[in-house]
């Protein structure tokens, strides 16, 4: 919905509606940019109001422009380096050179007889592909993926009591912090069968 030039938060909410066919999902009546989500932990109520433009996250061309021709060599190669998918600069070893004189290029281009912006492009950063939607996406599956391959083990700290007491249980504040954390949803996966099956007596 964020590449949609005539898109707004209303319409990304009915398309929620429109497409989340789920009881994890609703829309509170007489609200018109609200939405809920059933999670495990409980009933949370969004606002979608600045959805959209938080995650465009853009910036105004003669920002950029401005920023392009920056004397500070860091600033420059802010807004002039690849981005990797994750939103992070990419490694240009040994394309520095060319990526400033691309620059003086791309800003001399930019600029008419008289010396002054002829014209705003319409790219604002490296990031006009992508959204923050889209790299927190793209950088959760390569967090995953590395601990997949480094496979880690969790300690799950939780408090028994907020009086700083030994030997006190102050249950109804334990079962929240394992519901929040997600460790009661994780024992049900488990007994499941997901994702690897333990023996009942080890369990």
């Amino acid at each position: 919905e964020s590449r949609f030039p005539q898109a707004t938060d209303q319409t990304l909410v009915e398309k929620f509606e429109d497409n989340l066919k789920s009881k994890n999902f609703w829309r509170p009546k007489r609200v018109d940019l609200s939405f809920g989500i059933h999670h495990y932990a409980g009933k949370v109520l969004y606002n979608a109001s600045g959805f959209l433009a938080k995650n465009r996250d853009t910036l105004p061309a003669d920002i950029v422009l401005l920023l392009r021709s920056s004397e500070n060599d860091l600033i420059r190669k802010l807004v002039t380096n690849p981005l990797t998918k994750t939103g992070n600069l990419a490694h240009t070893k040994g394309k520095a050179a060319g990526s400033n004189r691309s620059t003086q290029r791309s800003s001399n281009t930019a600029k008419g007889d008289s010396g002054e912006s002829a014209h705003h492009p319409r790219e604002t950063t490296n990031m006009r592909t992508q959204t923050v939607a889209s790299y927190f996406r793209y950088s959760l599956m390569d967090l995953l993926s590395k601990m997949v391959a480094g496979q880690p083990h969790f300690v799950r700290c939780i408090k028994p009591n907020n009086d700083r007491q030994a030997s006190k249980f102050d249950r109804e504040k334990v079962l929240v912090q394992l519901r929040y954390t997600g460790v009661l949803e994780t024992a049900k996966i488990r007994r499941q069968g997901y994702s690897h099956r333990v023996l009942f007596a080890n369990f």
